[in-house]
């Protein structure tokens, strides 16, 4: 398995967005942290 890198870990985020988007969620996807890569998506109908 490869490591995530922050732009990796934000691009695989997006993804899942814009999965979730599709079919129907309000989606809010924010970084956490400048310095590390944490990301939040809440998802909501």
């Amino acid at each position: 398995m490869n490591e995530d890198t922050l732009i990796s870990y934000s691009e695989r985020c997006k993804k899942y967005e814009k999965k979730l988007k599709q079919v129907g969620f309000k989606v809010e996807n924010k970084q956490i942290c400048d310095r590390l890569p944490f990301r939040w998506l809440i998802a909501t109908k």
